[in-house]
């Protein structure tokens, strides 16, 4: 905790602002006597010449244009501890630090509540820090099954073909004609046709997803419920956003089911993670009428899973499925 004190104190003495330039020293006036180039541009000076001072430290830095000194940008950084204190409680440390939980504020100070960083993370300790652990990088991991269903069939059940071993955080599913997906030049391999679903069902372990099963007539244009899987299982069912494809649009070569898998439905975003899950998915459909060509039913799945790297810069994943 002491340390961690003493680190606080150099970065706010280092990155505190000062608000008026201290005075110049001698070394500072004949430097500034001996001028006749921009210390910025390293061009010649004229009589548009400014006294440059550091905002941060308040030490007059050179000689320069105005427009040069107006626009001059030193690259800085924003210094970032990661500790492993046990047993402390970030409250503690923050009060340890002579701050109060309500004076915190983002860095920079200003308005802001939410900072980008675009540019890159250095880890300075690199090195040492790889010794005694692996660089562990999250991702998702995006699968693709594609299962045939014959012709002559008016339903079926998917059993334990899906994805055995670790469960998607969400499936998206959409049924297109066998020869539109093996290459005819005919026939578009990206039409999802609805091919008269009656009933569509997730299984996970046993649970049905949903808790009732999806029931469209799509010859009575009666299919809310499917269409409204498109907001449901892409996060953006209760988001001022949509995905471009109307309700009329969907019964006609749109017909895709998402379904969130999550349990508190946040697979859509990458603030935090759900433990991860493994079981068996099963998939089971009914169509109104005998199928009179043979169809594929392509299921998109999405995991998340860790990319490692050690000290020897050997890359590890954990996938299970």
């Amino acid at each position: 905790m002491n340390r961690l004190c003493e680190d606080v104190k150099t970065i706010v003495k280092k990155n505190s602002f000062q608000k008026c330039p201290v005075p110049l020293t001698d070394e500072d006036k004949i430097k500034i006597s001996n001028s006749n180039i921009c210390y910025i541009c390293e061009t010649e000076l004229n009589e548009d010449l400014f006294y440059d001072f550091d905002w941060h430290t308040g030490s007059f830095r050179g000689v320069a244009h105005q427009v040069c000194s107006s626009k001059y940008r030193i690259p800085r950084h924003i210094p970032i501890f990661l500790h492993n204190l046990s047993h402390y409680d970030a409250h503690f440390i923050v009060h340890a630090l002579n701050f109060d939980d309500d004076k915190v504020e983002v860095i920079p100070q200003n308005k802001e509540r939410y900072i980008s960083f675009s540019k890159q993370l250095t880890i300075n300790n690199q090195p040492k820090v790889l010794a005694s652990t692996t660089a562990k990088y999250p991702i998702t991991r995006a699968e693709v099954k594609v299962l045939t269903i014959p012709l002559g069939v008016q339903g079926k059940t998917l059993d334990n073909i899906l994805f055995l071993g670790q469960v998607p955080k969400r499936c998206i599913i959409g049924f297109v004609n066998n020869s539109a997906f093996n290459g005819s030049l005919t026939k578009n391999p990206f039409t999802f046709e609805n091919y008269g679903i009656k009933s569509f069902s997730l299984y996970i372990d046993g649970q049905q997803i949903p808790s009732k099963a999806l029931q469209p007539s799509f010859d009575n244009n009666i299919f809310t419920s499917a269409y409204h899987t498109l907001f449901s299982g892409t996060g953006i069912h209760f988001l001022n956003e949509g995905n471009a494809i109307s309700r009329e649009q969907y019964a006609k070569g749109y017909c895709l089911l998402a379904f969130d898998l999550t349990p508190d439905l946040s697979a859509n975003s990458s603030a935090h993670w759900n433990l991860i899950k493994h079981g068996s998915v099963r998939l089971e459909v009914r169509f109104e009428y005998s199928l009179t060509q043979t169809i594929n039913c392509i299921v998109y799945a999405e995991f998340d899973n860790i990319i490692e790297i050690d000290k020897n810069r050997n890359v590890s994943v954990d996938y299970s499925s």
